[in-house]
C-alpha cells in the first residue's frame, strides 16, 4: 500500500548512514558510480530500486552505526522527506504485524532536511 508523501509529518523521518550530506541534497537508489554532485547514494540499496527511512530515531541510529563499522566513516542520522510515494518496508510489516509500520521504502528521491537532533528521552521514575 503506497502512502502519499503528504500523509505524515516529514519531521518524523530519519535515515541512518555513514556518509556526509548537506541539507537539500537527495538520497537516491542509483549506482554510486553514476552519482551526480549533490545526490548521495543510499548505502544499503546499492543496485536496488529503493531507499529506506524510518520514523524511529533509534532504528536510524543503529543502522548508521552498522554502516560506519562496516564501511568506515562516522555514523550520521539525517531528517529526510520523501519526495513521492512510499510504502512500508516488507520485512518491517511482517515483524510488526498488527502494529503501525516504522520502516519505509521508496523509489523516489528523499530530500535531506539536515542532521537530526536526538529526541528527548523520557526519564523513568
Amino acid at each position: 500500500m503506497a502512502v502519499s508523501h503528504r500523509a505524515l509529518n516529514p519531521e518524523q523521518f530519519y535515515h541512518g548512514t555513514n556518509i556526509e550530506m548537506e541539507p537539500g541534497s537527495q538520497l537516491t537508489p542509483e549506482e554510486g558510480a553514476r552519482r551526480e554532485p549533490g545526490v548521495a547514494l543510499a548505502l544499503g540499496a546499492e543496485g536496488g530500486k529503493h531507499t529506506y527511512f524510518t520514523s524511529d530515531y533509534g532504528h536510524a541510529e543503529m543502522y548508521a552505526g552498522v554502516r560506519a563499522q562496516t564501511r568506515g566513516g562516522s555514523p550520521r542520522i539525517y531528517s529526510v522527506r520523501p519526495t513521492g510515494e512510499y510504502e512500508p518496508n516488507p520485512p518491517d510489516e511482517k515483524w510488526r504485524e498488527g502494529k503501525p509500520p516504522m520502516s519505509f521504502r521508496t523509489t523516489e528521491p528523499q530530500e535531506v532536511l539536515g542532521e537530526a537532533v536526538p529526541p528527548k528521552r523520557r526519564r523513568k521514575k
